[in-house]
């Protein structure tokens, strides 16, 4: 019985990604699934626990996806704002919606739909507060890009604000850097460096008007910015000499620092 819950789980997650759930009654669900609604009230109870176990199911799908990864807010960006998750997070929004509205059959969607992440997030040694202000900003982008479709904007949100955040890896031995020698050409690099003077300028005039800001922030800020102009250095040099300027490769930020007394 188990697996049949669990089939029919899935095959609802699939439905109502692609369809939505408007005013979609159990007895038209249950025959989209293939099955009948009392089936659906056997194994769910109600609509209500039907759509509570979708949004669940969902959201740990990319709990467990994101669990021991590092706190990386542009990494997470783009594995979020793939298009191929947008049906499942369009779904997402379609039910959250509706039980902030008090939607008779949804209210209890929204117990832990913030929790749960803060509690995965402390557990792993960060920041309650920090972890809050993560999901709370990347919800907010993901509602962005589903909203207007600017990929372009939300991504230079997302980087903007994962520098200011301090949610950025640095080097390549902590994960993803932010100006990665494998996959981004100089226009791309010039394009972080932007981002990321606009994040430094931000939070020094944020700091000059007295709002406290955590030194480690703005070092973070300042050691990615050495090593994206070290990359870009990097490449010139070997274009001048004829080579493949994508050979070069991101040096650890303790090399970068020598080179630069």
């Amino acid at each position: 019985m188990a697996d049949a819950r669990q089939r029919l789980l899935s095959a609802a997650i699939e439905h109502l990604a692609a369809s939505g759930i408007s005013d979609l009654s159990l007895r038209q669900l249950a025959a989209a699934l293939g099955t009948s609604h009392r089936m659906l009230i056997y194994h769910f109870g109600s609509k209500e626990g039907l759509l509570t176990e979708v949004v669940r199911a969902v959201e740990q799908g990319q709990r467990d996806a994101m669990a021991g990864a590092e706190p990386d807010f542009v990494r997470a960006w783009e594995r979020f704002a793939d298009p191929a998750l947008w049906p499942h997070e369009r779904l997402f929004f379609e039910i959250y919606g509706q039980a902030l509205q008090g939607r008779p059959g949804t209210t209890g969607l929204l117990d832990g739909v913030v929790t749960s992440w803060l509690d995965q997030a402390e557990a792993q040694g960060f920041d309650r507060a920090d972890a809050r202000l993560a999901v709370a900003a990347m919800r907010g982008l993901l509602l962005d890009l589903l909203a207007t479709g600017d990929r372009a904007g939300t991504d230079a949100a997302a980087a903007r604000f994962g520098a200011l955040a301090g949610l950025v890896t640095r080097t390549p031995a902590g994960g993803r850097a932010v100006c990665e020698a494998s996959s981004m050409d100089d226009k791309q690099i010039f394009d972080q460096i932007r981002e990321l003077v606009n994040a430094e300028h931000d939070l020094r005039a944020a700091e000059q008007s007295g709002t406290a800001v955590d030194p480690r922030r703005l070092r973070s800020l300042e050691e990615t910015l050495d090593q994206c102009w070290d990359l870009l250095r990097k490449r010139r040099a070997l274009r001048d000499s004829g080579l493949d300027p994508d050979d070069a490769e991101q040096a650890p930020i303790d090399e970068v620092e020598k080179y630069l007394q």
